[in-house]
């Protein structure tokens, strides 16, 4: 009866197609292919079934668990973050930007990707970085996502020489997201939200404490 690529890289001509089986909801054109914040993903589907009400008041709270978590959390806020994976026998490094799902979890939160890593993804929701620059990973926070696709997983990145060296990761500043959150943020929903920010927040919390906390 529906088909949603309300956030996908859905082309026109593929648009055409699925709109002969039935409405479709194509992504807008005002993000980027696969970007489109879970926000207005849910209103768009909250409308198409009749359900915006819903909707809205869906997003209203999971906006407050993100404002709440902001609020004790100040120290947050600005700080450069980068969401980093590692996959394959040759031990690709990338990270995802702003613009995508699993990343805008941490700009919810306050955390900013930094602009040279923007820079160098352009249009794209993510992007390989060469060992050369590495060190660019050497943010206020690193966090590794998709350790499941990661060749040795996390032990194999912890024991990394590239990886080691970075002072991110010799101060502690450096969080390994298990497969259960994992899947929660690359989901995105109002629903995979919450549970991820009670079992990210706490790692984030003691990656970057407050400044007083240990007072």
């Amino acid at each position: 009866d529906l088909i949603s690529a309300v956030s996908s890289g859905i082309t026109q001509d593929e648009y055409d197609k699925l709109s002969q089986i039935a409405p479709t909801l194509a992504q807008s054109a005002d993000y980027i292919d696969f970007g489109t914040p879970w926000q207005e993903t849910t209103l768009r589907i909250g409308a198409a079934v009749g359900k915006s009400a819903e909707a809205e008041v869906l997003v209203s709270r999971v906006d407050g668990l993100f404002a709440d978590a902001r609020t004790r959390n100040p120290q947050f806020e600005g700080k450069n973050i980068v969401v980093a994976y590692n996959y394959g026998e040759s031990r690709t490094y990338g990270y995802y930007t702003a613009q995508d799902t699993r990343a805008r979890f941490f700009t919810d939160l306050g955390f900013v990707i930094p602009a040279e890593l923007l820079e160098i993804a352009g249009d794209s929701f993510y992007a390989d970085i060469s060992t050369e620059r590495i060190d660019l990973f050497d943010q206020d926070v690193l966090v590794f996502l998709g350790l499941q696709w990661a060749e040795g997983g996390r032990d194999a990145i912890e024991n990394d020489p590239l990886i080691s060296q970075l002072d991110a990761v010799r101060d502690g500043r450096v969080v390994f997201i298990p497969a259960e959150y994992d899947d929660a943020l690359q989901y995105g929903t109002v629903l995979s939200l919450e549970y991820a920010l009670e079992g990210i927040l706490p790692e984030l919390e003691a990656a970057l404490p407050e400044p007083d906390a240990g007072a």
